[in-house]
């Protein structure tokens, strides 16, 4: 278990709980290295360095670990870019954006590797380990039963569970996802994006 202090409001907590983050120059953008959307790149038009998410802490250098919470968002790029106006909800945007799009890649992967199971009837409570990610729309009764067996569980917003599966349509209220290492990545993902869309 690795923990890390928060840029911003110094709280120590463990790796996964925080978005990571590395100062990119543009220089090194307009070298080809990374292409960005021009709306992010817009968010940060007056400054020399961007500040980019680097989810899985591949890129070199020193990260910069901030609590998912709009308050210590905005504290890091005040200190971080000083007397510059960085616009935090479009930045914030911009990460759910992000976040979403590796969500959706990791699921049709977790599906095709057959680790997801959709729906209460499919959940075997036979792996304590796995992940349930239960809708709000789900019965209390229910979300109770699967948190006293289950040790990782994750209330989403309905709509949000269902469009990351893929399936807009359908209401679905309970998500099963295995203990694997790809299993594990989605469930971080799914935390960070939920504790980002409160921040908004």
């Amino acid at each position: 278990m690795s923990i890390r202090a928060c840029f911003a409001c110094k709280e120590r907590k463990e790796k996964e709980d925080l978005l990571n983050f590395k100062l990119i120059s543009k220089d090194f953008l307009r070298e080809g290295e990374i292409s960005l959307p021009e709306t992010f790149l817009n968010i940060f038009k007056d400054v020399s360095n961007i500040l980019f998410l680097d989810l899985y802490s591949k890129l070199p250098g020193k990260g910069i670990n901030i609590c998912p919470k709009k308050e210590c968002i905005k504290a890091a790029l005040k200190k971080i870019y000083k007397g510059k106006n960085i616009d935090v909800n479009s930045f914030i945007n911009y990460l759910l954006e992000t976040i979403e799009k590796e969500l959706i890649t990791n699921l049709v992967r977790a599906k095709k590797a057959s680790l997801i199971d959709i729906g209460l009837d499919n959940i075997d409570y036979k792996d304590k380990d796995a992940f349930i990610i239960v809708s709000q729309k789900a019965s209390l009764k229910a979300q109770e039963k699967l948190k006293n067996f289950y040790k990782n569980l994750l209330v989403l917003d309905e709509e949000d569970l269902s469009s990351f599966v893929g399936l807009e349509n359908k209401n679905i209220k309970y998500l099963l996802i295995k203990n694997t290492p790809l299993g594990k990545k989605i469930f971080r993902l799914l935390k960070l994006y939920k504790s980002l869309k409160n921040a908004i």
